[in-house]
């Protein structure tokens, strides 16, 4: 560990007089940061040179894992896609999600015609190559999705083995969508067979669409997947409570001849999970299947991984924070400041890095929990990636002084892509073995004996 002693500890040792001076600063440093804000200990002491040390040297152990399977069940945004990225390999998201009822006793008029039935998703975004054509199947869920308090991003529900639709697309998130004579905000439109189409039409007045519990035992859903593909490929974000993202049945009024519709919405209250699947890596760099299928965690000294969906996570490990106290006595942190470099060879144009990653505490049982310095803020607390020095930081000191003191028992993390229910994204990070440039922890901290 380098330990640097600042100048006015000559020797190790302090006149009377000048313990009380320090005492006394420090005593108002400490008061001083407490005003300006609360709980942050002793940032600004940082400039008052009298008994402070700074460390960079404490060991780091890193390696990569799978992610476990994560909760799904309670999404608001849809990811539908297949990637072949060239580093993290293939993988794939689908989607299973309920359509309700917009009202109960639904009719179409006993004399009216059916013309079609369109399912819609409305885009909020989209996850690399968008001129990657790739092939959207639908299928009818043959059963209803649990009501399972949690389901998890590796459930498989049955479904009918026939398609209803199945279209190839080239996605664009950005562009409106000429509807007859309007111009409507991005989505992707998928038109279902006409057999299903009338199997619902044809329940006009029916109990089938008397209320949403009927509905639903009548059509219990949809699983909405990609094919494979080795294209780059990419993954569609889909916004599952807009009002635009529905079935609609289309029909005619002969009477009149006047064009109607009906819609069924996918909205907070339907059942719907994303389904993700990883192909045990296939595809993915050497340095992650040797992580992820033979748990070699010596390669987490060179580069260490993060991908969302259900992907990969990053653990880490400072077990050099036990022995401060051991060493020097009574430890007060100043500050402790996570730095997470990129690995920026490895940036790719189509898959960026995630805009922000989360971390958290891993307890004596296994369990997560996020830090207290997460209570602080963004600003405060860091995690953001910042594109131009390349990095991600994260400001640790509260916990950091916990974990000195002893109040928390393990010195074991974990990094991973934030919101990786929702997101794709993913980073290479440099490693804690690495010459330079490296994943490191910098404390600056206090010896009070």
């Amino acid at each position: 560990m380098k330990k640097i002693n600042f100048p006015r500890l000559i020797g190790g040792f302090l006149s009377f007089r000048n313990k009380v001076v320090i005492v006394f600063a420090f005593s108002i440093s400490l008061l001083i940061t407490s005003c300006e804000e609360t709980g942050l200990i002793g940032l600004d002491m940082v400039e008052n040179p009298a008994g402070i040390s700074m460390t960079d040297t404490l060991r780091i152990f890193a390696y990569s894992q799978p992610e476990d399977s994560v909760p799904t069940n309670e999404i608001s945004r849809g990811v539908l896609g297949m990637i072949n990225d060239p580093v993290f390999g293939k993988s794939r998201s689908s989607i299973y999600t309920e359509v309700r009822l917009y009202e109960n006793n639904v009719t179409f008029g006993s004399a009216s015609i059916f013309d079609s039935i369109v399912l819609v998703l409305r885009y909020f975004d989209f996850y690399g190559d968008t001129l990657t054509r790739q092939t959207i199947n639908v299928y009818e869920l043959s059963e209803r999705i649990p009501e399972d308090s949690i389901i998890y991003s590796n459930r498989e529900v049955a479904f009918n083995p026939i398609a209803l639709a199945s279209k190839r697309v080239i996605h664009k998130p950005k562009d409106s969508v000429a509807v007859g004579d309007k111009n409507l905000t991005p989505h992707v439109r998928l038109r279902l067979s006409d057999d299903f189409g009338l199997k619902i039409f044809e329940q006009s007045g029916q109990p089938p669409l008397e209320n949403n519990s009927n509905f639903l035992d009548f059509i219990n859903g949809f699983y909405i997947t990609v094919d494979e593909h080795n294209q780059m490929g990419g993954m569609a974000y889909l916004d599952m409570h807009h009002p635009y993202s529905k079935l609609i049945i289309y029909y005619t009024n002969p009477e009149t001849d006047t064009k109607l519709e009906k819609d069924f919405p996918i909205n907070q209250f339907c059942r719907k999970f994303n389904y993700f699947e990883n192909f045990g890596y296939m595809g993915s760099l050497p340095f992650i299947q040797q992580q992820m299928n033979n748990e070699d965690i010596s390669m987490g000294d060179s580069l260490v991984f993060l991908q969302g969906l259900h992907g990969i996570r990053t653990t880490f490990s400072i077990p050099g924070l036990n022995d401060f106290d051991n060493l020097f006595g009574s430890v007060t942190v100043n500050k402790a400041t996570l730095y997470l470099p990129v690995e920026e060879t490895m940036l790719n144009d189509y898959f960026k890095p995630p805009s922000r990653l989360l971390m958290l505490a891993v307890s004596s049982d296994g369990s997560f929990f996020p830090l207290p310095d997460s209570q602080l803020g963004n600003v405060l607390y860091g995690g953001d990636y910042d594109s131009v020095k390349k990095q991600y930081v994260f400001n640790i000191t509260r916990h950091i002084q916990a974990v000195v003191n002893g109040s928390f028992p393990t010195t074991n993390f974990i990094l991973r892509s934030t919101n990786p229910t929702e997101n794709a994204h993913r980073v290479i990070l440099k490693g804690p073995g690495r010459a330079e440039s490296k994943m490191k922890i910098e404390i600056i901290y206090s010896v009070f004996n």
